[in-house]
């Protein structure tokens, strides 16, 4: 089976002063799989700096200093799963 994400979307303010300049937390169901990697683009976040993993809760955090060096607007980031 597939894994999947919740949420699917998430929002992120890049104003330091902002309720929404928090990490983004991103619940993952392996159904067997593992994440490979994620990836913005061409671009593969590095784990450990721009995101961590905590596989007691299957939980990724996507950290605010990431978030924040992104461009304004939308951005894609793509959960790639091995299985």
């Amino acid at each position: 089976r597939d894994s999947t994400i919740t949420p699917a979307m998430a929002g992120f303010d890049k104003y330091a002063n902002s309720l929404n300049y928090t990490d983004v937390l991103v619940n993952m169901t392996l159904n067997g799989n593992t994440l490979a990697s994620i990836t913005n683009g061409m671009y593969t976040l590095n784990v450990g700096t721009d995101y961590t993993v905590d596989a007691n809760t299957n939980t990724v955090t996507i950290s605010k200093a990431y978030l924040s060096t992104l461009a304004t607007g939308s951005a894609n980031l793509t959960f790639n799963f091995s299985g």
